[in-house]
C-alpha cells in the first residue's frame, strides 16, 4: 500500500473545511498539494450562513439574498434604517458547497477522498491519516484544530474540521 504524502490535509469537507482549502488556494500557500477528506457527500441544504460586509466578496454570486436596509420596530414607532455601504447576506449551504467544491476541483493539486477518519498520528518527520482504506502522510506545518492538541515541537499539517480519534 502507498503512502501518499500531502502538504496539508483538511478532515472535513464541510463548510469549515471546504472554506479552508478555498482560501489556501488563493492565498501564497495555492500551489501546495491539499487532501480533502469528507465521510459523506454535501449534496443537500444542511445550514445556511449570514455575514455582514461593506465590499465586493468571493460568494456575492451565490448569496441566496442580501439586504441593504433593516426594519425597526417598537411598541411606539417602526423605521427602516439603509445601511448605505453595508449589506447583510444569506448563501445557502449547498450553494456554497457546491461552489467550492467545483472552484477546488479546478486545482490538479487539490485531491478529494469520500471516507471517514480513524485516527491521527503524530511523529518526527509529520503526521499520518488513517483511514479504512489507506495512510497518507503530512509533511509541512501548520496548526492542528477542532480538539486535536498538537505539541509545540510537532505541528502536522493536518487541519481537522470534524471529531475524530487522536494516536501517536
Amino acid at each position: 500500500m502507498s503512502n501518499p504524502t500531502y502538504d496539508y490535509i483538511i478532515v472535513g469537507g464541510g463548510a469549515a473545511g471546504l472554506s479552508l482549502a478555498y482560501q489556501l488556494i488563493h492565498s501564497l500557500l495555492g500551489d501546495q498539494s491539499i487532501l480533502i477528506i469528507e465521510p459523506g457527500a454535501k449534496d443537500h441544504n444542511d445550514r445556511t450562513f449570514c455575514f455582514w460586509s461593506n465590499r465586493p466578496g468571493p460568494f456575492d454570486d451565490i448569496a441566496y439574498r442580501a439586504w441593504h436596509q433593516v426594519r425597526m420596530i417598537n411598541a411606539d414607532s417602526a423605521s427602516t434604517i439603509d445601511l448605505r455601504d453595508y449589506h447583510y447576506e444569506m448563501i445557502r449551504g449547498l450553494d456554497f458547497y457546491q461552489f467550492a467544491q467545483n472552484e477546488l476541483a479546478q486545482h490538479p493539486n487539490v485531491t478529494f477522498m469520500r471516507g471517514a477518519v480513524d485516527r491521527i498520528e503524530e511523529g518526527v518527520e509529520g503526521a499520518s491519516v488513517l483511514s479504512e482504506a489507506s495512510r497518507m502522510r503530512a509533511a509541512g506545518f501548520s496548526t492542528a484544530a477542532s480538539g486535536l492538541r498538537s505539541s509545540s515541537r510537532i505541528r502536522p499539517a493536518i487541519i481537522t474540521c470534524s471529531s475524530i480519534s487522536r494516536a501517536g
